[in-house]
């Protein structure tokens, strides 16, 4: 695994929670400055523990899952998949708008090699085929290439195939257009520098997963107008516009970013020396422009993340380990916004982000937030994961209904962290400090307009003193009848 830290394993049950966000203060974001308060209620637990997985002895010193992703289908249902270093992945359905998951298994456990799966991530049909449920996929990746799983009814059984990849391959995306067609995307890694991104097409509703059109065996996301000498080393999930009411749909972003110079690489963490950008198809993922969006240092590990909402406007989010930001686009990615604070206090501190859209101007921002200020990633601020006074992080949502001119904030978790949260892979060096890894994500679901989130919890917080920082991984689900305006 490339950038992984060794971590300790123990599973211990949650309790549920319904948190209602309107113990939270007013807060402002963005906007023409008008306070709102946030009214939302979310309930929260913990995913069923797969089967044996709690008894399961620490192997290579990694947690049984952790790092979810999630995604929602036309349906309505969500699948929230977890890497396990040996199945490959776990995965849990909702039916229920959220409300409830249920374990459905570890689709890749029996194929030879990607039982040990580096990372994860899925995706959901965004049209239903005929009187079957919507498509869910999961995607893992190991030295051995890219596997993808395929369900047609409802998460109850998948087809797992193979579709490829280059040596060294890394952190594999999926998006989903339509009924049938995935996107995947991963990382060439050990074949670079330059670190390219690497994408391919698949017709799904076959037997297997066939690639589709000229040439769309792995293609590069290079083209003349790519700055990045080294390649986009911090690539965030792409995303598909499957709108029928959007003017780009079937345009096909990848948010980007890297270092336009060998000179800002050797320097990275002065201002401006990492810029973000969105790399933008029109021909179904065979070529790419890139679009520049913001310059900032200090950067995360797949620090940017983007939606597109139901109208084709595209939202990018990012974070500085202390705030986040977001930046829009209304003509298909070539144009940007200045980038915008969306933090506010109580998040004093603020790490990792994620974004999902909906309907038009419905944007939804989810991170890892403190009450402390300072950087997530300064030990001498935040402390010691575990120990006593150390800084106390819980997984913070913001809602806007107008594009992002004005959110509602809400706290929609018990603590899931404490202490120093580092988000830089494999240069963290404090125990626990990545306990929280490098992504977690959030979803909308098509037919109910509410959210799902899937975020990570560390042992060392639900036990303090603990000697272990393994992780299990919780749901936050909204409720109806949360004043969205």
């Amino acid at each position: 695994m490339q950038r992984r830290l060794a971590l300790s394993l123990a599973v211990t049950a949650l309790t549920v929670a319904t948190v209602a966000a309107s113990a939270a203060p007013p807060v402002r974001t963005g906007g023409n400055g008008r306070a709102l308060s946030p009214r939302s209620a979310f309930v929260a637990r913990p995913l069923p523990v797969p089967p044996g997985s709690s008894q399961r002895p620490v192997q290579s010193g990694f947690p049984d899952y952790f790092e979810p992703g999630i995604a929602a289908a036309a349906d309505g249902t969500f699948i929230i998949g977890g890497n396990s270093p040996w199945h490959g992945a776990y995965l849990w359905v909702s039916s229920d708008g959220g409300r409830h998951y249920r374990y459905v298994g570890a689709p890749f456990s029996a194929v030879p090699g990607f039982e040990n799966g580096q990372d994860t991530d899925v995706a959901a049909a965004t049209v239903v085929a005929g009187q079957r449920p919507a498509n869910l996929y999961a995607a893992t990746d190991y030295v051995a290439g890219i596997a993808v799983a395929v369900s047609h009814d409802g998460g109850h059984t998948f087809q797992v195939n193979q579709v490829g990849a280059v040596p060294g391959d890394d952190r594999p995306w999926l998006a989903a257009d339509g009924a049938c067609t995935l996107y995947v995307a991963y990382q060439n890694g050990d074949s670079g520098p330059p670190e390219r991104e690497m994408i391919s097409r698949f017709d799904t509703c076959g037997s297997a997963p066939r690639l589709e059109g000229v040439g769309a065996v792995s293609n590069p996301v290079q083209t003349p107008t790519d700055p990045y000498v080294l390649g986009g080393v911090y690539d965030g999930k792409l995303v598909v516009d499957s709108s029928p009411r959007s003017p780009y749909r079937h345009h096909l972003y990848l948010p980007q970013g890297g270092f336009e110079s060998v000179s800002a690489a050797n320097n990275p963490h002065q201002p401006g020396q990492v810029t973000l950008s969105v790399a933008v198809s029109t021909d179904n993922g065979l070529t790419f422009t890139l679009h520049r969006v913001a310059s900032d240092a200090n950067l995360e590990i797949w620090p940017d993340q983007l939606a597109v909402d139901s109208a084709g406007r595209l939202y990018l989010v990012w974070s500085d380990n202390t705030r986040v930001y977001l930046a829009t686009s209304a003509d298909g990615g070539r144009r940007w916004s200045a980038p915008q604070v969306v933090s506010a206090p109580p998040s004093r501190s603020a790490a990792l982000p994620a974004v999902a859209a909906g309907r038009r101007g419905q944007i939804d921002v989810v991170w890892y937030g403190s009450r402390r200020a300072g950087n997530s990633n300064d030990v001498t601020v935040m402390g010691t994961p575990g120990a006593k006074g150390a800084a106390r992080w819980q997984v913070y949502f913001a809602g806007s209904a107008d594009g992002g001119r004005h959110f509602r904030q809400a706290v929609v978790t018990p603590p899931v962290h404490t202490g120093i949260l580092c988000p830089l892979a494999n240069t963290c060096s404090v125990t626990g400090s990545r306990d929280m890894f490098e992504d977690f994500g959030v979803a909308i679901s098509p037919t109910t307009g509410l959210a799902s989130v899937a975020y990570g919890i560390d042992q060392i917080t639900l036990r303090p003193g603990s000697p272990t920082s393994g992780i299990v991984v919780g749901y936050a689900t909204q409720l109806p009848d949360t004043g969205r305006e």
